[in-house]
């Protein structure tokens, strides 16, 4: 399976969380939203997806080399219309 074919199973399981999902296909990332942005899905250069979404650190387990915690460092703007 390669890269695309990976986002586009991911985009179809984020699209099927609920009929009031939308997507926006914007430049650099795929933003989907209900009423506000919950995540922010980019393709990377380095032949990896990256998935930008909202929530509190301290209720997850961050994994080495899996998740980052990019709390202020740039993004995309995830909370634009949020």
């Amino acid at each position: 399976m390669d890269l695309r074919d990976r986002f586009e199973a991911l985009r179809a399981y984020i699209e099927a969380l609920g009929d009031d999902v939308q997507t926006r296909v914007l430049k650099n990332y795929t933003a989907f939203k209900r009423i506000k942005n919950f995540a922010c899905v980019s393709l990377q250069r380095k032949g990896e997806i990256a998935i930008r979404v909202k929530i509190d650190p301290d209720t997850i387990t961050l994994e080495p080399g899996f998740t980052d915690q990019t709390g202020r460092k740039p993004t995309p703007p995830l909370g634009v219309g949020s």
